[in-house]
């Protein structure tokens, strides 16, 4: 018998008796049996704690124990422990010896993984009650519901992803456009640095250019007091050369050459 606990979800949430048989026999067999029906009391007084102690009392005792883990899984998720009743469900279903009890251990997995919102495994799960009991009408409408989460899910997940890159994108586009300005800048800088330079080279060059200019240009046809005084010496030496040729010969005037200037 299954109970509804939550819209599109259902639990078969009524707990295992005690059969006749057990995993276990003798006092360990007894203890077991002892702690189900006593997690079972307190199952049907809704005081799930209690019964969840009384189960794991009796997992201990025997963890091969179907009945016990089931039960474990069910008082779990009732008190809204779905990571634990999940646990209790999936080691359910591997003790199981019959093909019901089978679907209900996955149909019960698969609710607890939907109340955590993982759609994919409760689609997994949803699908292996579906082996064990292809009838089951509330397996195969929770499993459409969770095939039908898991695409919204996709989607939103999808326009979230492009729209990060769209973000991306344009991030990118404004990096791009700062570093051109920058860029920009850094050449007209450049430039200007440049012809502050050749500003400076033509003005020194100007600058010698003009000083130059300044200074006294011999004219054609003139010489200084410096050129007068350096010939009027290299006269007055060849004149005295000449007058001493001159003495050597008796009876002779000499005549000076030496001119005013």
């Amino acid at each position: 018998m299954k109970v509804l606990i939550i819209i599109f979800s259902f639990l078969a949430a009524l707990p295992l008796m005690v059969g006749a048989q057990a995993v276990r026999t003798g006092a360990d067999g007894q203890k077991v049996r002892k702690y189900v029906k006593e997690g079972n009391d307190h199952y049907k007084n809704n005081d799930f704690e209690k019964a969840a102690k009384s189960y794991e009392k009796a997992k201990k005792l025997d963890p091969n124990s179907h009945k016990a883990h089931y039960n474990l899984g069910n008082a779990y998720y009732r008190e809204g422990k779905y990571e634990e009743s999940a646990k209790n469900f999936e080691e359910a279903s591997k003790y199981v010896k019959s093909k019901p009890e089978r679907s209900q251990s996955y149909y019960n997995l698969g609710n607890s993984y939907m109340q955590e919102k993982k759609w994919e495994e409760s689609i997994s799960a949803y699908k292996d009650a579906l082996k064990a009991n292809p009838s089951d009408k509330d397996a195969r409408y929770n499993l459409a519901y969770a095939q039908k989460m898991l695409k919204k899910q996709q989607n939103q997940q999808n326009n979230d992803q492009n729209k990060n890159d769209q973000k991306n994108k344009e991030q990118d586009n404004k990096d791009k456009d700062k570093n051109k300005e920058e860029n920009k800048d850094k050449d007209k800088n450049k430039d200007e640095k440049e012809k502050d330079k050749d500003q400076e080279k033509n003005k020194d060059k100007d600058k010698d250019e003009g000083d130059q200019g300044n200074k006294p240009k011999p004219q054609p046809g003139k010489i200084d007091k410096e050129q007068a005084k350096q010939l009027l010496d290299a006269l007055n030496a060849n004149e005295k050369k000449l007058q001493d040729k001159l003495k050597k010969k008796e009876g002779e005037i000499v005549v000076s050459s030496l001119k005013d200037w």
